[in-house]
C-alpha cells in the first residue's frame, strides 16, 4: 500500500461549484484534487487525476507557482 510522506499545495483554485487544488504527492507526481462545494452529502467524493511533474510543467503557470514547485521538490529532495 502506497504512503504519502508529505504534500506541497502548488496551486489553488476556487471555483464556483468546486475547488481545484494541484498537489506534489512526490518527486515525479502530482495530483490535480477537484473537491465539489454544495456536496449534499460525504458520498460525492473528491474527483484526483495524477500527473507527472514533466506534464505539469509544460503548462502555463505565474512565476509564483513555479518558484512553489521548484521550493517543493527541493524539499521532496530532502
Amino acid at each position: 500500500m502506497p504512503t504519502l510522506k508529505c504534500a506541497f499545495i502548488l496551486e489553488w483554485v476556487p471555483e464556483q461549484a468546486e475547488d481545484i487544488y494541484w498537489v506534489l504527492t512526490s518527486f515525479d507526481e502530482i495530483v490535480k484534487v477537484d473537491v465539489p462545494r454544495w456536496r449534499s452529502n460525504d458520498e460525492e467524493p473528491a474527483s484526483l487525476q495524477k500527473m507527472d511533474v514533466g506534464t505539469y510543467r509544460r503548462k502555463r503557470h505565474s512565476r509564483e507557482v513555479r518558484e512553489k514547485l521548484e521550493i517543493a521538490l527541493e524539499l521532496v529532495r530532502g
